[in-house]
């Protein structure tokens, strides 16, 4: 049995509803092509007896939830008898829209979560830097719906990061989970000449800073484990504290579909089916 952290599907699309600064997907541009569901389906059920996920994470160049209704629900089906613990889509926030309800409902009936992304608990200056229009946090269905939240770790909010993760658990019961997120750079190419990867570099928190934020939360919260290249935290509501702190290879415990294949962050082919009967120190790199 291989064991991955996650398996993420990225559809290939750029069409988002929102304009983070700090989209990697802009500044990585990976090429667009087709999505295969068809050839996904194919390798899916080739590793269904011989491969374990802790999470399944349907993202995109842009947002996944954009795709129809149909498109999105022959995806999610292909997993709907894989023993994934957690499945999850990566959303802008558009999937809680009046016009996304039969979508948000298709997530729900397969027992999927939903992930969102913010930098302040104050909405209007999030949706000031996020880019975006609709205050999605106050309506029934975001407080109705099982919500991991991720935190955009940046320099001018890391002194509230422990009053932020209160205020979130305190004021949305059903978010889940908080992961503490350092971002990244171009990582395809590892570049810093792009308006992105700069805003980054000015804005965020580096990953050389990773202990002081570790130091933060050891303060803070209860420490649980550490696995993945993560670290664990269980706040005192009972709910979960995620960091990734990226201390290792980037994607080292990740395992990639995007559109017609397996790949790594840099675009390159990976063939895991291959690597269960490989020995070679080339194939077991990815795992």
């Amino acid at each position: 049995m291989r064991k991955y952290k996650e398996l993420e599907i990225i559809l290939p699309s750029f069409t988002c509803d929102k304009h983070c600064p700090y989209c990697t997907a802009k500044t990585t541009k990976w090429s667009e092509k087709e999505m295969s569901i068809e050839s996904l389906r194919n390798n899916i059920e080739k590793m269904k007896n011989d491969f374990s996920f802790i999470y399944l994470t349907l993202g995109g160049n842009g947002e996944p939830t954009l795709y129809s209704l149909e498109i999105l629900e022959e995806i999610v089906s292909i997993f709907d008898d894989f023993q994934i613990p957690i499945k999850r889509v990566l959303t802008s926030g558009n999937i809680f829209r009046n016009e996304s309800k039969e979508k948000h409902e298709m997530f729900l009936k397969y027992g999927w979560k939903f992930e969102v992304t913010a930098a302040y608990t104050n909405i209007d200056k999030d949706m000031n830097l996020l880019g975006y229009n609709h205050k999605y946090y106050l309506g029934e269905r975001f407080r109705n719906s099982p919500v991991f939240l991720n935190y955009v770790l940046l320099k001018d909010n890391i002194s509230n990061m422990v009053h932020e993760i209160n205020s979130w658990f305190s004021n949305y019961l059903n978010i889940e989970r908080i992961s503490c997120k350092l971002l990244n750079i171009n990582t395809r190419e590892n570049g810093e000449d792009n308006k992105i990867s700069r805003w980054i570099l000015e804005n965020a928190i580096p990953k050389s800073d990773r202990e002081s934020v570790k130091s933060i939360l050891d303060e803070n919260f209860e420490f649980i484990s550490h696995e993945f290249d993560s670290l664990n935290y269980k706040h005192s509501s009972g709910k979960d504290i995620h960091f990734s702190w990226k201390n290792g290879k980037y994607g080292l415990h990740d395992l990639v579909w995007y559109c017609d294949r397996f790949v790594d962050y840099h675009l390159n082919s990976v063939n895991p089916l291959e690597v269960l009967n490989e020995k070679s120190l080339c194939c077991r790199k990815f795992l």
